[in-house]
Formats: C-alpha cells, sequence, structure tokens
C-alpha cells in the first residue's frame, strides 16, 4: 500500500454475517470507484476487515479528499447504516482483539473486562484514528499499554502505571 493513501476506519457495532458483508462490500466498492472531489474521480478502494471494520483508502497524490467529498463517504455509511440496521460512529465502543475473535464493549463493560483480566496491557486493541495507510498496517492494531485507550481506562498493571 501506498503512504499517500488516506484511511478512514469505520468500526461496526456488531459482526456481519457473510451475506451482509457481501453486500455493503458491494455497494461500497461502487462507491469507491465513483467517488469524486470537485467533479474529479478520486481513487479510492474499500475493504471490510474481521467482519466488523469497513476500511476506506484514498490516494490523494493526485487529488484531495475535499469537504464535499468527506460528507459524501459519510452519506454513502450513513445509507449502510440504515439499510442495514448497523451503527458506524459510535464513539463509545472499543473493540479488542484475541488470538481467537474480535470483541466490542461499550466503555463500561471495556473497564470491566480490563478489571476482571480479560483484557490487559497486552491484549490488541483498534486505533481507529489512523489516517494513512502506513499507520493502517503499523498503528492500527496494537497492544493496549501503546495505544490511547491506556489514558481512557483505569489499567491496574504496575508496568503501565510507571
Amino acid at each position: 500500500m501506498n503512504t499517500n493513501h488516506s484511511v478512514w476506519v469505520y468500526q461496526i457495532n456488531r459482526k456481519l454475517n457473510a451475506q451482509e458483508e457481501a453486500l455493503i462490500l458491494a455497494k461500497l466498492q461502487d462507491f469507491a470507484q465513483n467517488w469524486t472531489a470537485h467533479q474529479t474521480p478520486l481513487p479510492a478502494n474499500v475493504l471490510i476487515k474481521y467482519h466488523q471494520f469497513i476500511v476506506l483508502t484514498a490516494d490523494e497524490s493526485s487529488v484531495k479528499a475535499s469537504g464535499c467529498a468527506i460528507d459524501s463517504a459519510t452519506h454513502a455509511m450513513q445509507d449502510i447504516e440504515k439499510e442495514f440496521n448497523l451503527n458506524l460512529f459510535d464513539r463509545q465502543l472499543f473493540t479488542y482483539k484475541t488470538a481467537e475473535e474480535v470483541f466490542t464493549l461499550n466503555a463500561t463493560d471495556f473497564q470491566l473486562a480490563i478489571d476482571n483480566g480479560i483484557i490487559n496491557e497486552d491484549t490488541l486493541v483498534f486505533n481507529n484514528l489512523v489516517r494513512n495507510t502506513e499507520d493502517l498496517a503499523k498503528q492500527w492494531e496494537v497492544p493496549l499499554k501503546n495505544s490511547w485507550h491506556r489514558n481512557l481506562f483505569n489499567i491496574k498493571n504496575e508496568s503501565i502505571e510507571k
């Protein structure tokens, strides 16, 4: 992936089933192929990761994603939300990964999972604030101890508190 590509990560509030994933991917690939910034084609791609994240990328080396272009992407995501009864914009949901699975919890349950030892400093969490494809590759899935998440939750681990 080219590091000039901007990234928008949309976390889905639940896992998609195979049929939903295929339909959503087809709709968003159509959007990406026709995305424009000031009537200029904006080269873009979309993928779904872990059945729970929509990742939209745009090659802004020749044209920048304008405010109108970003608005159109937001509207496309809102259409997906309505059609499939999803929430892509809930910033109070936090997702973590175990060896087997990806889990999404609200803030209260995330803290309870920390308190109960289900989540610890080495648990992988998702940094959906990444801005480009290089960050997506290197900083999207990171241990809790290296993430901004650690500032939101009470983590009782001495190696983090030091």
